[in-house]
């Protein structure tokens, strides 16, 4: 298995973890098989890791330490085997973890520290190029309306060249981050970063 592809698994096995801590690991599978990376291990290379002038960083450090979805969340959770998809309960869970989800704190602390990080490029709009902007993600296949990731999960890229990379290619993004929430498509995003170096996820 090459790095690439240990990236993605790695993503893929921790989002399990934050599925199940909001409860919607039954719900989301229907949607989009959706989640939220939520802990160490992600996979990167070593002369990655090596790089001195940037932090490199893993998407578990964006969340505010001690932060966990609402024990309502947790409560609905117990009912989510008996919802059926697109039923008024199921639809009224939804609206209640992308409250959640919308309202996600960011790490302040972070503001203005150069960074670079891995991800998922997800288009905005009608910019299927993402040759302007793009939103980055931390698992594949994260969807950006059934619900969304956290916001302090997704962060808007303003390249600093223009790129153009299929939806869901594997990136690095490095640049300063900012912890600013805005609303980018139909996402609530908690971090931005201007000007950014993106390049290919490779070995």
């Amino acid at each position: 298995m090459n790095k690439v592809d240990q990236f993605k698994t790695s993503l893929l096995q921790h989002r399990r973890g934050w599925l199940q801590a909001a409860g919607a690991v039954g719900l989301l599978a229907l949607t989009c098989g959706g989640g939220v990376v939520g802990s160490s291990g992600y996979a990167w290379s070593k002369s990655a890791q090596a790089e001195q002038e940037v932090e490199v960083l893993s998407w578990d450090k964006l969340i505010p330490t001690g932060w966990r979805p609402s024990p309502h969340l947790q409560l609905l959770a117990n009912k989510i085997s008996s919802l059926i998809d697109d039923s008024p309960q199921s639809q009224a869970y939804m609206r209640a973890l992308r409250k959640e989800w919308d309202n996600a704190p960011t790490r302040d602390d972070l503001d203005g520290r150069r960074i670079k990080i891995p991800g998922f490029v997800v288009a905005i709009g009608s910019d299927t190029q993402h040759k302007k902007s793009f939103l980055l993600v931390p698992y594949f296949g994260a969807c950006v309306h059934t619900p969304p990731p956290p916001a302090n999960q997704i962060i808007h890229v303003t390249p600093a060249k223009p790129v153009s990379f299929p939806t869901m290619e594997t990136v690095w993004v490095q640049g300063v981050i900012r912890a600013n929430k805005s609303v980018n498509g139909e996402s609530v995003t908690g971090y931005d970063m201007g000007q950014a170096k993106v390049t290919l996820y490779r070995d």
